[in-house]
């Protein structure tokens, strides 16, 4: 996705216009995008990149840039070759979203 299609995720899912997606906004709008998480790693993605309990647009783009590049990696390894067997798709998120 480039930059236009994520503000007009943003801007759908911020339903009440504050310019910050809350914890279940931000839920919906990864959904939208194809991006299921567990709330363990919602929870982390908010504290990661977002204020609180909230995240503001330049953050959400930073979040879901890193979601994206997380995701990706973890489907191109050959878990034979890599040890990726070992892990789930979320351990994986959770272990590598401070790196």
């Amino acid at each position: 996705m480039d930059i236009r299609m994520w503000k007009n995720v943003f801007k759908t899912y911020d339903r009440d216009e504050s310019g910050f997606l809350s914890t279940l906004e931000l839920r919906m709008a990864l959904n939208s995008a194809g991006y299921r998480v567990n709330s363990n790693i919602l929870r982390t993605l908010v504290l990661r990149y977002g204020k609180k309990t909230q995240m503001g647009f330049e953050e959400f783009l930073i979040c879901t840039v890193k979601l994206k590049s997380m995701i990706e990696s973890f489907l191109e390894k050959d878990p034979r070759q890599t040890g990726c067997a070992n892990f789930t798709l979320e351990e994986w998120v959770e272990k590598t979203m401070y790196n």
